[in-house]
């Protein structure tokens, strides 16, 4: 399973295009189209914005698919656990059994029939 925080030269690549979308006036970049998808995607009404800002879109755009993909692989490979079904034949649980359920009191304790016999 690959994520961005795995892969340091993404991350890297990403935080310089995010260093410079923002860290500029915006006077100073030209201005580029905005790809079709992007803009369907993000709701962005404008067909033109700085250069370094759209750099940043398509590359978050690349990344939202990677990870969606990668979502929906996992989603494949991984079954859902359910408590209600048995993992194999013949495994079934009772329902007092679950390692995390407080035990039940003793309703007589050993102590006091002990001694009275």
């Amino acid at each position: 399973r690959r994520r961005l925080r795995d892969d340091p030269d993404a991350a890297r690549s990403l935080g310089a295009l995010r260093r410079a979308a923002y860290g500029r006036e915006d006077g100073d970049a030209p201005h580029v189209a905005v790809p079709d998808g992007i803009r369907r995607d993000s709701g962005i009404e404008v067909d033109a914005l700085p250069a370094p800002l759209v750099a940043l879109l398509v590359a978050e755009h690349r990344l939202v698919g990677e990870g969606r993909e990668l979502l929906s692989a996992d989603a494949r490979a991984t079954p859902r656990a359910s408590d209600d079904v048995p993992t194999a034949a013949g495994d079934t649980v009772p329902p007092g059994a679950h390692p995390l359920a407080p035990r039940r009191r003793r309703i007589l304790r050993p102590g006091p029939l002990a001694a009275v016999l």
